[in-house]
């Protein structure tokens, strides 16, 4: 169950197919949350995906054609080590997840109007951190959503 490795080291979804005997589809099946995939042939899948440490490369299911998340953070809080350390985090994490992240700075009066906006852009989540998670405003029109 040694996967074959290109030249930079990286697992690719066939060498997680061939471990897992099946399909490179099935593998992006169950990467992808298809419910079409049976429950042993997922566990399986899953199982490899984990021992081989595969992760999925963002750029190419970009190029597939596969919706990528995107998450809005609102930003308020005026100091500017908070905002440098939760940036440097959050794109860390964002890179990492292969998912997409779309900043709106603002403060308690237009918070609402910076929230508006990003549901307007059709973003999958929003990371409202203090002080603006604590406008109940923010959270209302959140909830609404």
């Amino acid at each position: 169950m040694t996967p074959r490795r290109r030249g930079s080291g990286t697992v690719t979804i066939r060498d997680v197919a061939a471990a897992a005997g099946v399909s490179a589809m099935t593998v992006s099946r169950v990467v992808n949350r298809d419910p079409r995939v049976g429950a042993a042939t997922r566990a399986r899948v899953e199982a490899t995906v984990a021992a081989l440490g595969y992760v999925p490369d963002p750029s190419a299911q970009r190029l597939a054609g596969a919706d990528r998340i995107r998450l809005g953070l609102l930003y308020g809080n005026p100091s500017a080590a908070y905002l440098g350390e939760f940036l440097l985090g959050s794109l860390d994490e964002v890179r990492r997840a292969g998912v997409g992240l779309v900043v709106e700075k603002c403060d308690a009066a237009d918070a609402v109007a910076a929230a508006e906006r990003l549901l307007v852009d059709r973003v999958d989540g929003i990371v409202v951190p203090p002080p603006l998670g604590d406008v109940a405003a923010v959270v209302a029109v959140l909830a609404a959503s």
